[in-house]
């Protein structure tokens, strides 16, 4: 199993939220929704293919898309 984190921290939050993460290919389709808890979130990624994906980070009150790259 091939595992990966997304460690995040919400700016101007003292404290670790939850957060949902969704994972998107380069075509914009959902492959991964994942729940992030205190800080973190972690996944296992051995069915990904090699390739860039973006990541969603949703909070109550945050929203940010970020870019993931995926080497095999």
């Amino acid at each position: 199993m091939n595992k990966t984190t997304i460690k995040y921290q919400i700016k101007g939050s003292i404290l670790e939220q939850d957060a949902i993460i969704s994972v998107y290919n380069i075509k914009g389709k959902l492959v991964k929704p994942i729940e992030g808890t205190k800080g973190k979130a972690e996944f296992d990624v051995s069915n990904f293919p090699t390739g860039i994906y973006f990541y969603q980070l949703t909070t109550s009150n945050y929203n940010e898309i970020k870019k993931m790259i995926i080497i095999r």
